[in-house]
């Protein structure tokens, strides 16, 4: 005969080694922390110093976020088909821990010379997070000056087309410009909802962009609204109006757009 089962007893030890991520200090209820900040900060002061650092350091650094995306970041350089002898001009924010350059030099064919021009500073110094970055760049260049242009980062950019146009002046008539943007998409803020992981390294990532501009505990929101402002239609629709043979490539949540100087 057959016994009935008891109840299940779990320990106090079990409970504790089941508790969620966001308690992992147990230090829970600080005021000024967020839902899950207790779980890397001892108070708001130790929070705000940490995401106004240029780089994360020992907890997380930026590149953790964009340096994997390594197939996204070579076909900006596929698109770009720039060819022995010619030259490309690269801007972008953190090109140095996301080793762009390198992986141009790995995908353009040999003999092609890749100009790179951080805007890092640029963005650090802009503190209302957009302006207009690309027409600030292209002053610093002749017009036609090089066959290929990728330019990263268009949600610093205050208008779209005047911003796409003054850009695209750097290009050779024929030459592609090809427009990125790796700050995550609506999708991404979505998939997250069901990713604890990808959660956690979102909010990360974006409190610390937003921190840059505004306070940090409303910097996830102000930075998520900055990424969000122009949805891919926008950015394709400013390009049709400068270039010619649009094109856009989406890769996790991450877009470009290239075309063609007429």
């Amino acid at each position: 005969m057959s016994k009935t089962p008891g109840p299940t007893v779990v320990s106090e030890a079990a409970l504790e080694a089941s508790r969620p991520w966001t308690q992992l200090r147990g230090v829970g209820g600080i005021e000024g922390l967020r839902d899950g900040e207790e779980a890397l900060f001892r108070s708001a002061e130790e929070r705000d110093e940490f995401y106004r650092r240029k780089l994360y350091g020992d907890r997380f650094n930026t590149a953790a976020y964009l340096k994997p995306q390594r197939e996204f970041n070579r076909m900006m350089f596929v698109k770009a088909a720039v060819k022995t002898g010619q030259r490309l001009l690269l801007i972008g924010e953190a090109l140095e821990p996301i080793q762009l350059v390198e992986i141009g030099r790995d995908t353009v064919p040999p003999g092609v010379e890749i100009v790179p021009h951080e805007m890092r500073h640029l963005a650090l110094a802009h503190k209302s997070g957009r302006w207009p970055v690309y027409r600030e760049i292209a002053a610093s260049f002749r017009e036609g000056e090089f066959d290929a242009v990728i330019a990263a980062q268009w949600h610093h950019c205050d208008e779209l087309v005047p911003e796409f146009r003054a850009i695209s002046r750097l290009v050779k008539a024929g030459g592609k410009l090809v427009l990125v943007d790796n700050g995550p998409a609506q999708s991404t803020f979505e998939l997250a909802k069901q990713d604890v992981l990808l959660d956690y390294l979102l909010r990360q990532f974006v409190t610390w962009a937003g921190a840059r501009h505004v306070p940090a505990e409303s910097a996830f929101d102000y930075q998520k609204a900055t990424w969000l402002k122009d949805p891919i239609d926008s950015i394709v629709a400013a390009a049709t109006e400068v270039l010619g043979k649009v094109d856009v490539w989406e890769y996790k949540g991450m877009a470009m757009v290239d075309g063609v100087r007429a």
